[in-house]
């Protein structure tokens, strides 16, 4: 919003009313300069440089509260804004994992949707993107099936149909096969595994019963040896 904006916002019973007052200042550990608005009550709060110009805020200037509160909420906005940018950097992020936390950095909730919203409309916030990627990380850093890949996608907040398509996408027969055989081969490295511990362990990372049985007659003979046990599949 611009200044004739702000002016314009301003009601007539406030036009006499000073409520607030611009002051020029330094924020610690930020190059550049920037605004502090200073409530008649003695509160006040930091207007980035880029923010202030934006809103042609000047030392000196007298607010009313109509105005007051405009800047306070671009300035909380923008807060949201930089923060939820800032984590977005470091990894993807579901929406509901980022609202999480922003939430725990106590911004406001009507804040937090309106930044959330803005995001996913400029392409920066993707939860179909997000679960791809966390299913790719999750098959390389601890491969499982579609079951598991679903449940964990469900804790991050992705939607039923997102996450399956997202599964889709990244999981073919031949890449679900190579995330179960790296599983198998990381689980025999285990002291004592037989086949049918064998068995018991993939099914939880959830691989289907047939996949599993055929990883497992491949691996380890039925032997005595192996402690072969009668098994049958609902068992499991």
């Amino acid at each position: 919003m611009d200044r004739k904006a702000l002016d314009a916002s301003s009601s007539s019973q406030n036009d006499n009313i000073v409520f607030g007052r611009i002051e020029r200042a330094r924020e610690r550990g930020v190059s550049g300069s920037g605004f502090t608005v200073a409530a008649a009550d003695g509160s006040s709060f930091f207007v980035p440089a880029s923010l202030g110009h934006q809103l042609q805020l000047y030392p000196d200037q007298e607010l009313d509260k109509t105005e007051y509160d405009e800047i306070k909420r671009r300035t909380e906005l923008l807060q949201v804004r930089v923060k939820a940018l800032d984590l977005l950097a470091m990894r993807e992020h579901s929406a509901a994992e980022l609202r999480l936390k922003l939430l725990q950095r106590e911004f406001s909730e009507q804040y937090i949707d309106a930044v959330l919203t803005s995001l996913e409309g400029a392409g920066l916030l993707d939860d179909r993107r997000f679960a791809e990627s966390w299913i790719r990380m999750r098959l390389r850093k601890n491969p499982c099936g579609r079951a598991l890949l679903a449940s964990g996608l469900a804790m991050k907040g992705v939607d039923r149909e997102t996450a399956h398509r997202a599964i889709d996408a990244q999981l073919d027969e031949e890449t679900l096969q190579q995330a179960l055989d790296a599983a198998a081969d990381k689980l025999l490295r285990r002291k004592g595994m037989t086949r049918e511990k064998l068995m018991r362990s993939l099914m939880r990372k959830g691989f289907r019963y047939s996949d599993v049985s055929d990883a497992a007659a491949a691996r380890l003979q039925a032997s005595p040896e192996h402690g072969q046990e009668a098994y049958n599949p609902d068992d499991f």
